[in-house]
């Protein structure tokens, strides 16, 4: 498990898994208001917890265990959308 710092005004400290963390930090990642950690990729919004999981227009993220600073896998799980 490794960690990353949010950028921005507000300042936190984030697990993330070891084989995601070099994509992670790529990006600048901030809190918004709504206490969601997100960045800018491409001119859109992503959320980091749908870009840990892969996740599409459509899919279902949500968190089964951890803190909501912990972003390893392991701590969330998706229901695809159906097509």
């Amino acid at each position: 498990m490794k960690k990353i710092t949010t950028t921005g005004s507000i300042k936190l400290e984030l697990r993330v898994d070891d084989k995601l963390f070099d994509e992670i930090i790529k990006h600048k990642w901030n809190i918004f208001r709504d206490n969601l950690v997100q960045c800018k990729m491409n001119g859109k919004i992503v959320r980091l917890h749908r870009f840990v999981m892969g996740a599409e227009a459509g899919d279902e993220v949500r968190r089964i265990k951890g803190d909501r600073y912990d972003f390893r896998k392991e701590c969330f799980s998706i229901k695809k959308a159906v097509e």
